[in-house]
Formats: C-alpha cells, structure tokens, sequence
C-alpha cells in the first residue's frame, strides 16, 4: 500500500480516522513507522463525532 504512487497516508477512513491513529491505537508500532517515514502527518486531527 505504501509504495503506490500519489498515495495520501493521510487519508481518513468512514470513521475518520488516519491509518496512523489505527496503527497508534491497536499497538503496531512497525505500521505507525512505515506510515511515519511515508509521509504520514502527526499533526492530523481525527474526525470527532
């Protein structure tokens, strides 16, 4: 998923949450830092219901 060019890792799920708080929550580290070195903002805020 994350060799695909033009891909946004930071884009929100149904839920709207960014693939790196579902990393971050479920506790895979490895995928938060795949994420992290593609690119993935750390300062994108979840949507909140």
């Amino acid at each position: 998923m994350l060799q695909k060019p033009n891909l946004d890792v930071d884009t929100t799920d149904t839920r709207g949450r960014t693939a790196l708080t579902v990393a971050m929550t479920s506790g895979n580290v490895d995928a938060a830092l795949a994420l992290l070195q593609a690119g993935a903002s750390v300062d994108r805020a979840d949507k909140v219901d």
